[in-house]
Protein backbone atom coordinates (compact mmCIF):
# COMPACT_ATOMS: atom_id res chain seq x y z
CA UNK A 1 0.00 0.00 0.00
CA UNK A 2 1.36 3.57 -1.08
CA UNK A 3 0.86 6.36 1.12
CA UNK A 4 2.22 9.96 0.52
CA UNK A 5 4.58 11.75 2.63
CA UNK A 6 3.27 14.98 2.97
CA UNK A 7 7.14 16.77 3.48
CA UNK A 8 8.71 15.23 1.01
CA UNK A 9 5.52 15.02 -1.40
CA UNK A 10 6.79 11.33 -2.46
CA UNK A 11 4.89 7.88 -2.44
CA UNK A 12 6.82 5.88 -0.20
CA UNK A 13 6.41 1.94 -0.20
CA UNK A 14 5.70 -0.01 2.33
CA UNK A 15 6.01 2.39 5.16
CA UNK A 16 8.73 3.94 7.36
CA UNK A 17 10.45 6.08 4.64
CA UNK A 18 11.57 2.75 2.64
CA UNK A 19 10.78 3.02 -1.35
CA UNK A 20 10.96 -0.42 -2.48
CA UNK A 21 12.73 -0.67 -6.07
CA UNK A 22 11.13 -0.63 -9.09
CA UNK A 23 9.60 -3.98 -10.46
CA UNK A 24 12.44 -4.51 -13.44
CA UNK A 25 15.15 -4.43 -10.51
CA UNK A 26 13.39 -6.89 -8.87
CA UNK A 27 12.61 -9.12 -11.84
CA UNK A 28 16.21 -8.49 -13.18
CA UNK A 29 17.51 -9.69 -9.68
CA UNK A 30 15.74 -12.77 -8.93
CA UNK A 31 16.82 -13.49 -13.04
CA UNK A 32 20.32 -13.35 -11.76
CA UNK A 33 19.52 -15.56 -8.69
CA UNK A 34 17.68 -18.42 -10.44
CA UNK A 35 20.30 -18.26 -12.97
CA UNK A 36 22.87 -18.88 -10.54
CA UNK A 37 21.69 -21.42 -8.78
CA UNK A 38 20.93 -23.33 -12.39
CA UNK A 39 24.62 -22.96 -12.68
CA UNK A 40 25.18 -24.17 -9.31
CA UNK A 41 22.61 -27.05 -9.77
CA UNK A 42 24.17 -28.23 -13.62
CA UNK A 43 27.61 -28.02 -11.68
CA UNK A 44 26.61 -30.28 -9.02
CA UNK A 45 25.27 -33.00 -11.54
CA UNK A 46 28.62 -32.95 -13.42
CA UNK A 47 30.51 -33.29 -10.41
CA UNK A 48 28.48 -36.15 -8.69
CA UNK A 49 28.34 -37.65 -12.47
CA UNK A 50 32.52 -38.17 -12.47
CA UNK A 51 32.57 -39.15 -8.78
CA UNK A 52 29.96 -41.67 -9.90
CA UNK A 53 31.74 -42.86 -13.21
CA UNK A 54 35.17 -43.18 -11.45
CA UNK A 55 33.55 -45.78 -8.86
CA UNK A 56 32.48 -47.44 -11.86
CA UNK A 57 28.25 -47.04 -11.82
CA UNK A 58 28.20 -45.33 -15.07
CA UNK A 59 24.70 -46.42 -15.59
CA UNK A 60 23.73 -43.56 -12.98
CA UNK A 61 26.70 -41.57 -14.50
CA UNK A 62 25.36 -41.15 -17.88
CA UNK A 63 21.80 -40.32 -16.09
CA UNK A 64 23.42 -37.23 -14.23
CA UNK A 65 25.18 -35.85 -17.08
CA UNK A 66 22.15 -36.14 -19.12
CA UNK A 67 20.25 -34.24 -16.66
CA UNK A 68 22.94 -31.80 -16.35
CA UNK A 69 22.68 -31.26 -20.42
CA UNK A 70 19.44 -31.10 -20.42
CA UNK A 71 19.63 -28.00 -17.86
CA UNK A 72 22.18 -26.28 -19.55
CA UNK A 73 19.96 -26.24 -22.63
CA UNK A 74 17.24 -24.84 -20.69
CA UNK A 75 19.74 -22.00 -19.42
CA UNK A 76 21.00 -21.16 -23.22
CA UNK A 77 17.49 -20.99 -24.92
CA UNK A 78 15.62 -19.06 -22.38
Amino acid sequence: MACIDAASKTAVEGGFGRKSPPAATNEDRLSLILNRRLHEKIDNYERAARKLRISGQTDAADVLARAAGRLRHITVTA
